[in-house]
């Protein structure tokens, strides 16, 4: 999806940038894109702060008009990355949290406005509660559940992107923040995990909401929001209100308070003392 989503960047008119963990995977992605535009490949794993990091440091580029949240990993085994946090927690939120961190002034300085598009989940109803930070800490392979640990990366997705509009809005920051559940996809995420990949909408149809979020000159208003993909192509993509959420999004992924408790989390936890300030 994160090609896919590049490529019609790349057809819209975008210079860009994708991430790879390898200089392989790098060169061999900008090989099929390079013909469609600017495009170039940084280093970067999110098993890995530092990696983040240096990846976020190597963007010369004075101002930055889209991020989007791609990368993630689904229902894996028990692991702890280098940085001792539970792998699906730091892979899908808490670098995806650093990185925008650290983008923040090149965000804030688009013209027209940057956007931070987060890649959420409907999954984040295997995690309908609050979150139990001092459980997640202290997360090990008898207490792991990883569909739970998947719902909550997923579900810190969508609150982080609610507590950002918050402190941040677009009137004074310029930078508008979403996040969505972008369908259940047929890619080898589903395949990893344990689902049936031959049950997913296409790539194309799976990147439509994305897409939309960065391009829209419509959206920005509504920074904060979450976004639902249907894999009914009858309905398509939509934002999600408390008007339509019942089904959509759980109670605490709309409540404002567990948002903040995230973010101050988040920031604890990464031990950053200013947002957006680097």
């Amino acid at each position: 999806m994160g090609f896919s989503t590049a490529e019609a960047l790349l057809r819209a008119g975008f210079n860009v940038t994708i991430t790879a963990r390898s200089k392989e995977k790098g060169e061999e992605a900008i090989k099929s894109l390079s013909a469609l535009g600017p495009v170039k490949y940084i280093i970067m794993d999110n098993n890995d702060l530092a990696s983040v990091a240096s990846a976020a440091s190597s963007l010369s580029e004075p101002a930055l008009d889209v991020l989007v949240n791609n990368a993630g990993i689904m229902n894996t085994p028990f692991a702890l990355t280098k940085d001792g946090f539970e792998a699906q927690y730091q892979v899908n939120h808490l670098s995806h949290f650093l990185l925008v961190h650290l983008l923040f002034p090149k965000l804030a300085a688009a013209q027209g406005g940057g956007r931070v598009v987060n890649l959420a989940s409907r999954a984040h109803m295997r995690h309908p509660g609050p979150i139990d930070y001092a459980l997640l800490k202290s997360t090990n392979a008898q207490n792991y559940d990883g569909w739970q640990a998947y719902g909550r990366s997923k579900l810190s997705n969508i609150l982080c992107a609610k507590a950002w509009a918050k402190r941040f809005p677009v009137q004074s920051s310029g930078i508008a923040f979403f996040s969505l559940h972008p369908g259940l996809v047929a890619t080898d995420l589903l395949t990893n995990g344990g689902m049936n990949k031959s049950a997913g909408m296409s790539i194309s149809q799976g990147i439509k909401c994305t897409v939309h979020l960065c391009i829209s000159p419509d959206v920005t208003k509504e920074s904060g929001s979450y976004y639902h993909n249907d894999n009914n192509d009858n309905i398509g993509f939509f934002r999600v209100t408390s008007a339509n959420a019942s089904s959509l999004l759980t109670d605490i992924a709309q409540d404002e308070a567990e948002a903040d408790k995230c973010f101050e989390f988040s920031m604890q936890a990464l031990k950053l003392d200013n947002f957006g300030k680097c």
